[in-house]
């Protein structure tokens, strides 16, 4: 017997906050609160409101009204009325921001099913079926500074769709390594309950890797393209993305 879980219990989600910083007029003395960022995520001499951010949300926060999934951004996406809290106190000092979202497929669920052990006990044993992910971006979330005048529109189009691509880039990886994530998401525990929040604990962790290794291009990519007019180097990391796009096998 398999018990059909709702794939709502696989719904953690990575969240990036990607911003384009305007060329600073003052020093760069950030303060404020902004998101935390994983403890392994590189050291970057970018000043605090212009690194990207993310983390694990709970799926309680996971707003789908209004995401979409990976295609040429237009000005027009960005409909946040403000940028997100964290980054607020700088709102003056981005060109805009991207919320972009790391999710479960649709398709995505999970199978329990009671399994007796020798002697006459019953545990359950969790198995995902259709695993699969997706990036998207939130556009209630994303803002644009509408009166920041120093980064041109096109330019700052392209920084953030690099920004998007990154977690495109990401989603097609775990969907290509999905035959080697089943064995790690399989889980047993004396209860229903247990079996399942074991697996989805299992899947914040590989998340959690995925988070990393996008901050850490998004790090690298903002290092050589933000605080600044950049666009050979932001050309340079357009083809980079695009390449790997188009060839999944292309690794940089």
């Amino acid at each position: 017997m398999y018990i059909l879980l709702s794939s709502v219990f696989l719904i953690p989600v990575v969240m990036l906050l990607a911003c384009s910083g305007v060329p600073p007029v003052t020093p760069a003395v950030t303060a404020g609160r902004v998101a935390e960022v994983p403890k392994s995520a590189p050291q970057t001499s970018l000043p605090v409101f212009a690194r990207p951010t993310g983390r694990i949300l709970d799926p309680a926060e996971y707003d789908r009204s209004d995401v979409i999934s990976y295609r040429p951004l237009r000005q027009s996406d960005f409909r946040g009325t403000n940028p997100p809290p964290e980054m607020m106190p700088h709102r003056d000092r981005l060109g805009a921001t991207t919320c972009a979202y790391l999710v479960t497929t649709a398709a995505t669920q999970v199978f329990v099913r009671p399994v007796r052990a020798p002697g006459g006990r019953v545990f359950y044993e969790a198995t995902p079926r259709g695993l699969g992910f997706r990036a998207e971006m939130d556009r209630n979330c994303s803002w644009w500074n509408s009166a920041q005048a120093a980064l041109k529109t096109d330019y700052v189009l392209e920084h953030e769709q690099i920004h998007f691509a990154l977690f495109e880039l990401e989603a097609r990886r775990l969907n290509a390594a999905v035959d080697g994530l089943y064995p790690r998401l399989q889980t047993r525990d004396s209860t229903l309950d247990g079996a399942r929040q074991a697996m989805q604990a299992r899947l914040e962790e590989i998340l959690a890797e995925s988070l990393r290794g996008v901050l850490a291009r998004s790090h690298a990519f903002d290092e050589e393209t933000s605080m600044g007019y950049r666009p050979q180097q932001q050309k340079a990391w357009l083809r980079r993305v695009q390449a790997e796009l188009s060839n999944p096998g292309l690794a940089f």
